[in-house]
């Protein structure tokens, strides 16, 4: 399936943990697709070293990870993955990796309350380190994002919001769209509209085709009573699903009944595009320039690849 024109791709978000990185897959009860050759050779290369070398707790929890990763395909392979854990915290009391890696396989199986042990475990054991060393603290960052979302899951938002406030404290420079996205999910649940929506569009902001920050605009949109806004979001929702004729035709309507969303005519000149429709997409990316050029960099990009003026 081709995918849409912009330079940002939807993919599983990477995590690294005792040195290897690996995929983040949502459970699912039935998994059809073989596990790739890949991730079986991997297997078994992760296999060989922990039998070569038992007592070494990174090889359990490179080899849980791995196993995490098939899970995704066989969910057999998850409880391996607990094993692998449970054997490295044996040889090593608290260690940090297993922890967070325990509680993130837990949230892939959609067990949140689970999930919150571990991983406030590893927030607890940080409480004392210097400052300067906790903003370098992956694991940590990890830990409380995790935490957050497992709270937002469980429909807490107050827990959910704390989290997620200490995980942005961490970081430097933009913060991720996922993490944006996840508060303002709890700021949804506490009622707090305004800000949730404040927090999806900054999430779309940094990624256009953030599908879980437009599902969440339409929610709270329609919460607002804002239907036209909320139109404007499941157009986008549909672009993201590359359903781009219903996203053109929910684009339309939104912007013929409000012509000051900026954003929309940018999103509705990026559904043209992907339809081929260039002289459309070029008058959308214009509209979208002319009410907002700050907000809607992008679209004076695009205008410049097309080779059309922002007027």
């Amino acid at each position: 399936m081709r995918r849409p024109i912009l330079a940002i791709t939807l993919v599983a978000a990477l995590l690294v943990i005792a040195g290897i990185g690996y995929a983040i897959y949502h459970f699912a009860n039935e998994q059809s697709e073989p596990i790739p050759e890949l991730i079986t050779r991997q297997i078994e290369t992760l296999e060989n070293e922990v039998n070569a070398d038992p007592d070494n707790p990174t090889n359990h929890v490179e080899l849980a990870a791995k196993y995490a990763e098939a899970g995704a395909y066989d969910s057999k392979y998850y409880d391996m993955a607990f094993e692998e854990c449970d054997a490295a915290l044996e040889l090593e009391e608290n260690m940090q990796s297993a922890l967070l890696l325990t509680g993130r396989i837990h949230i892939m199986i959609e067990e949140y309350q689970k999930a919150l042990d571990p991983l406030l475990l590893v927030i607890d054991l940080n409480q004392n380190e210097p400052e300067l060393s906790r903003a370098f603290n992956e694991i940590l960052k990890e830990a409380y994002y995790y935490s957050g979302l497992c709270y937002v899951e469980l429909g807490q938002g107050e827990q959910a919001i704390a989290q997620l406030e200490e995980r942005l404290d961490l970081s430097s420079g933009a913060p991720a769209s996922d993490i944006i996205t996840t508060l303002g999910s709890a700021y949804y649940l506490i009622g707090d509209y305004d800000q949730a929506i404040e927090l999806y569009n900054d999430a779309v902001r940094f990624d256009l085709i953030h599908i879980e920050a437009y599902e969440g605009l339409v929610e709270a949109y329609e919460a607002k009573g804002e239907s036209n806004k909320a139109l404007y979001a499941q157009g986008m929702v549909s672009y993201c699903l590359e359903d781009y004729e219903d996203a053109v035709d929910k684009l339309k309507q939104a912007v013929s009944v409000d012509q000051t969303l900026a954003w929309a005519y940018q999103c509705l000149g990026m559904a043209h595009e992907e339809l081929f429709q260039i002289n459309e997409a070029i008058e959308a990316y214009q509209q979208a320039v002319q009410l907002n050029p700050e907000l809607c960099w992008f679209s004076q990009g695009r205008l410049t690849q097309l080779g059309a003026s922002s007027s």
